[in-house]
């Protein structure tokens, strides 16, 4: 067996168990990095959104995505600045929301190509250096933009910024390094699909010409792959590397190095899981779920805005005097009893819930004010709860997320009410929530995924002790 085709031996057998340890262990754990990049990049829009310092791209949803494309990466003209970034903004997300919905995380699907795009979407804003100064035009206008919302103005949009930001930059270090093991790997195995369909036929000649010149070899081999795998992608950096190793004086040291990039970690055994890593997921949950509380006190804003808009609509003079009046005086405002409409999933039907405005009003405001006192890193309210025990905090946790996923579905009710209610010349008037109603719903859906997590882990440490006093008996 010749050098050439044992080391082709060796480097099958290195890239058969780095394929397995990259399906069975990197991938499913890079699928995982990007959810949670998805959710961190989503708490910056929505903030943005909310304070309507970029607005929501009308064409997003109506632009078929079949493939991963980055966004423009061109200079931003002063006077285009929040329309431009707009722009970009709603186009990287829906980049990464196609990523994570249609993206199979394997082998064979992340091929040489797609493995780049990836890596190229994940460069496409400087997460490690978000600032003014950055020479990437909008990852400079984007931390120009993040800069309007100033400390003290809303500690709980700045703190969900600084934090997302500083978490951001840390899971885009990771994900690349994830992704450079696959761009290892798929480089690897496309030099040895050029060894294994050229090379027989053609390595006496191309080791001939490359003692000559290492430009007439490569145009030798560019050409034969023109014609034996015609249709496929050609890498010229991929074609010179694989002449290196062949026909260079250093070839075996560079073979060695091709080697060790697909060296596959070692697995130690994972270590039972404490009692302090549960707690953490708790309250891991729990900062989660805090962003709720900003996005529920805008919701209130507008609805307590369309909801006077609405009555104003309705009463006369005298009625519109007597509101002045109890705003004047401070007087308590009579109830208002609304009757919504809202789809129950388990009966698939229809209901209907009367509720009272004012006393809805009055508690979402106060669950918003408990969210903003836990926001608050010195709080005497987030000290007492990182005291209270696990059963404790899953309670309160649980608790908190029901009333939120009930002033979701109230919400949402109390804005189609008003919006089939009102007067045809006044709906383009009404206040939308949408924005408002996607980030509760995130929030809901992202503290109830860790609290699952903790929920399956303290199942298995059950079933675990269950199996270990069974053996003891036995």
């Amino acid at each position: 067996m010749s050098d050439s085709e044992g080391f082709q031996a060796r480097l099958h057998g290195a890239l058969e168990a780095k394929r397995r340890y990259l399906d069975e262990s990197a991938l499913p754990r890079l699928k995982e990095s990007f959810q949670t990049f998805q959710s961190l990049f989503e708490n910056l829009y929505n903030i943005l959104l909310r304070k309507a310092l970029v607005q929501e791209d009308p064409y997003t949803y109506e632009r078929e995505i079949s493939e991963i494309q980055i966004p423009s990466r061109t200079e931003i003209l002063d006077l285009e600045k929040t329309e431009e970034l707009s722009r970009r903004l709603s186009a990287f997300h829906a980049q990464l929301e196609f990523l994570n919905t249609y993206y199979h995380f394997s082998v064979d699907f992340i091929d040489l190509q797609r493995v780049r795009r990836i890596i190229a979407l994940v460069h496409y804003i400087d997460w490690i250096h978000v600032t003014v100064s950055s020479p990437d035009a909008t990852t400079a206008v984007l931390a120009q933009t993040l800069g309007k919302i100033r400390p003290g103005s809303d500690n709980i949009s700045t703190g969900i910024i600084s934090s997302s930001l500083a978490q951001m930059r840390e899971l885009s270090r990771i994900i690349l390094a994830q992704l450079k093991e696959i761009l290892d790997f798929q480089k690897q195995a496309y030099k040895l699909m050029l060894r294994q369909e050229l090379l027989p036929a053609l390595s006496r000649t191309l080791g001939e010409i490359y003692t000559v010149s290492a430009d007439k070899a490569y145009e030798k081999l560019r050409n034969a792959f023109a014609v034996t795998l015609k249709g496929k992608p050609f890498y010229r950096d991929l074609a010179t590397e694989l002449l290196q190793e062949e026909f260079a004086g250093d070839a075996r040291q560079l073979r060695e190095r091709s080697l060790e990039a697909l060296d596959v970690p070692e697995q130690r055994p994972a270590k039972p899981e404490r009692q302090q890593d549960s707690k953490s997921i708790l309250l891991e949950a729990v900062r989660l779920m805090l962003p709720a509380g900003a996005h529920l006190e805008d919701a209130l804003r507008k609805v307590v805005i369309n909801r006077e808009m609405l009555e104003n609509s309705r009463r006369g003079l005298g009625g519109r005097l007597r509101s002045w009046l109890q705003k004047t005086f401070h007087t308590q405002e009579q109830s208002v009893r609304l009757e919504i409409r809202y789809f129950d999933a388990r009966t698939s039907m229809t209901q209907t819930e009367t509720i009272d405005f004012r006393k809805f009003v009055e508690g979402a405001r106060r669950k918003s004010s408990l969210f903003e006192a836990l926001s608050q890193p010195d709080s005497v309210s987030l000290a007492r709860l990182r005291e209270a025990s696990e059963a404790q905090i899953d309670d309160f946790l649980n608790k908190n997320i029901g009333e939120l996923q009930l002033l979701h579905r109230r919400l949402q009710g109390l804005g189609e009410l008003f919006r089939q209610e009102s007067p045809k010349e006044q709906i383009g008037q009404l206040k939308g929530i949408k924005i408002e109603l996607s980030g509760l719903k995130n929030c809901i859906v992202r503290a109830n995924r860790r609290r699952y997590e903790y929920t399956a882990s303290k199942e298995a440490q059950m079933r675990l002790r269950q199996s270990e006093v069974t053996g003891q008996q036995v």
